[in-house]
């Protein structure tokens, strides 16, 4: 559920990903 966009995904995610991660 992550991305490299800084935006959450996957349904009922509760993670969010930074650019550079």
């Amino acid at each position: 559920c992550f991305n490299l966009e800084g935006k959450i995904i996957g349904i009922n995610s509760i993670h969010v990903s930074y650019s550079g991660i």
